[in-house]
């Protein structure tokens, strides 16, 4: 098994420990109410001025001069909680355990995946879901998940 190096718990890591347990108490509340806290991390985020926001409106006016200054905002934002549902559901899919996530896997038609064991199947889904289709063995014997994009993953079970 993982044993924890001793290193860990210095005093120098007690932020640390303080976020992975803020992070592990929230990863415990329902889905819905997590993820619409996450979109409203990413509503806040996107108020705080920074360089990345200035650079993010900058590219709404070049990509949308038909809209108006408050419809590139609306874009801002919305592009901000997007993010923040992702960073979080990334953050949820490494925390949760493999009962919960079954719980959120919705696969329509596991006999098809199971007769396609041979052949390559493409599966379309948001990316942390496709991360967790390979841990939780669902219907192949074998399934080997790519993630993309930013550096490949594979992750195979038996």
């Amino acid at each position: 098994g993982y044993t924890m190096n001793k290193l860990f718990f210095r005093p120098q890591y007690v932020l640390y420990w303080f976020f992975l347990g803020i992070l592990w108490l929230w990863v415990q509340l329902p889905y819905a109410v997590f993820m619409r806290m996450a979109k409203g991390l990413g509503f806040i985020a996107s108020f705080i001025p920074h360089y990345n926001r200035e650079v993010t409106l900058i590219d709404f006016r070049l990509c949308f001069p038909d809209k108006t200054e408050a419809e590139r905002w609306m874009l801002m934002r919305q592009s901000y909680q997007s993010l923040a549902m992702a960073m979080l559901e990334t953050i949820f899919s490494c925390c949760a355990s493999k009962k919960r996530l079954r719980g959120l896997l919705n696969l329509k038609n596991p006999d098809f995946l199971a007769s396609c064991a041979d052949q390559g199947v493409l599966i379309v889904a948001p990316v942390v879901k496709l991360v967790n289709i390979a841990d939780l063995k669902s219907a192949a014997n074998s399934l080997s998940v790519r993630v993309r994009p930013g550096a490949p993953t594979n992750k195979e079970t038996k």
